[in-house]
């Protein structure tokens, strides 16, 4: 059976652009196709690190980024892709973060939501919601609220 290959390929939810020699960082601008479920741009020359706009790709499937120059470490979001090239990638995961700009952050840029941090304040300071939260977490509310 020949091996057939196209080089490139798009729709709403995959873009193929694996062996075409492309070089370069990989765009940032690619973290805004947020329905992508599979992206492939193995086999090129891309370099640089992998850009932390790419964590927005939650709903990827298929995730292929070996034989390139990537440096840095794999957005933690993808952990769980299930057919990835992560292993001869030989990046790590980064660190996750936070655990609370994690857990209110509403638009997935690693800010916190301001207002649910300022419901979470009011509902331990006045003794509402499922009181969740420890004191030193609400401390650590307030820090980020304040200071970003």
């Amino acid at each position: 059976m020949g091996r057939y290959r196209r080089n490139w390929v798009a729709s709403r939810t995959w873009t193929y652009l694996g062996d075409n020699q492309l070089t370069g960082e990989i765009p940032s601008e690619l973290g805004s196709l947020t329905n992508l479920t599979h992206l492939r741009l193995d086999g090129n020359q891309l370099s640089g690190e992998i850009p932390s706009e790419l964590g927005r790709l939650m709903k990827l499937e298929v995730l292929y980024l070996s034989g390139n120059l990537l440096t840095g470490c794999v957005p933690d979001i993808w952990r769980d892709v299930a057919d990835n090239d992560f292993s001869e990638l030989g990046l790590s995961f980064c660190d996750p973060g936070d655990p609370l700009v994690i857990r209110y952050d509403a638009n997935g840029n690693g800010m916190v939501d301001r207002s649910e941090v300022i419901r979470e304040i009011n509902d331990y300071l006045f003794g509402e919601g499922d009181q969740t939260i420890s004191r030193s977490d609400v401390i650590k509310l307030i820090n980020l609220y304040l200071f970003g």
